[in-house]
């Protein structure tokens, strides 16, 4: 599903798992998650890339286009995998074959263990100015329908063109991912839609005035039920320490430069509340923070980040059928609050 309000829409993701290969997540797994995002109706499902494994974000992307009718692949890139050629050669070939848009997450880097494995000796600063290049060339080559000729550090294309364009119904939407500055700099410069990790929410009564078209993304996980020890007890259930996570983290927190993830390991310090966990972070068993409630307290959760001005929510939801149905159920109490909202203050927040 959707949150949609009489003036916009604020689109849901769902996130395939991450994992070392195929094998250890399980095929039928992955094709459930991909029925399920589909069932629930959400607008897209985001596919990772990495070294580890071969679980590679375009076959997938296929994979969920060709066994869908409505779900679009939401795919991370990296400059460092492929050349912005052959992205923008694939968003146009997906688009135009199934007639769906392509979700994009740009990211400039990854671990440093994998930026050593593939030879890549930039720093951070110069990996966000190739990033703006890369951008800059996939979205010249889908938009402006000429040859592209551009000269920079990093890339250089003389006269290059695609064979074909996309109507703009079905032209890629952008994330860039990332708290830093360089990040905030790229957003605005391509229109872009910023993407961050959930922090601690305010919890008090009062909403933020909605800003209308703000371009803001936000990633978390979800565990809910009507219940909120049920749902605690879930999130302990799912994500238990088995007593190496604390060890993991703390190299893993050595073999990265992102901001944000510096971020959520500093958070992870001093996290008082109950609705916020980043225990899933904490034992290694996540990436992102869990909000874990009841419908009411997850609502709540939603409410704030849509009357906020968020235009996009990007959920884990760790589980097949019950959790996605939980989650729905939560989904939905936010959106019968918020139109009710909307409505007793005259289509205004």
């Amino acid at each position: 599903m959707n949150i949609c309000l009489p003036d916009r829409k604020v689109k849901l993701f769902t996130v395939l798992y991450r994992s070392d290969d195929i094998q250890s997540y399980g095929y039928t797994d992955m094709k459930e998650m991909i029925r399920l995002s589909e069932e629930f109706k959400f607008t897209g499902l985001l596919l990772f890339e990495s070294n580890r494994g071969n679980l590679d974000p375009w076959v997938f992307a296929q994979i969920v286009l060709g066994s869908t009718k409505e779900l679009c692949p939401f795919v991370a890139v990296n400059p460092i995998y492929m050349h912005p050629f052959s992205v923008a050669k694939k968003i146009l070939c997906l688009s135009k074959l199934y007639e769906r848009k392509i979700y994009v997450n740009f990211i400039s880097g990854t671990s440093k263990g994998d930026l050593f494995a593939l030879g890549d000796t930039l720093d951070r600063e110069q990996r966000y100015d190739r990033l703006e290049e890369y951008i800059y060339i996939v979205d010249s080559l889908l938009r402006l329908r000429k040859p592209v000729t551009f000269t920079g550090t990093f890339y250089t294309v003389n006269s290059l063109m695609l064979s074909d364009s996309l109507p703009a119904d079905l032209l890629p939407e952008y994330f860039i991912a990332g708290s830093s500055v360089e990040a905030s700099e790229l957003n605005q410069k391509f229109s872009s839609t910023s993407f961050f990790m959930a922090k601690e929410p305010d919890l008090q009564d009062n909403p933020a005035t909605i800003q209308s078209l703000q371009k803001r993304g936000v990633h978390f996980g979800l565990i809910t039920r009507p219940v909120e020890i049920d749902a605690m007890n879930m999130l302990n259930e799912i994500f238990k320490d088995d007593g190496s996570g604390e060890d993991m983290l703390n190299y893993s927190m050595s073999n990265t430069d992102s901001v944000w993830k510096k971020e959520m390991f500093e958070n992870s310090k001093n996290v008082s509340g109950k609705t916020y966990s980043l225990a899933p972070f904490k034992n290694f068993k996540a990436d992102c923070p869990y909000f874990v409630g009841d419908y009411d307290q997850i609502g709540n959760v939603i409410v704030k980040y849509v009357v906020s001005g968020v235009s996009a929510l990007v959920v884990e939801i760790p589980g097949g059928q019950e959790e996605f149905m939980h989650v729905h159920n939560s989904l939905k109490t936010a959106e019968d609050r918020i139109l009710a909202m909307y409505y007793s203050r005259g289509a205004q927040f």
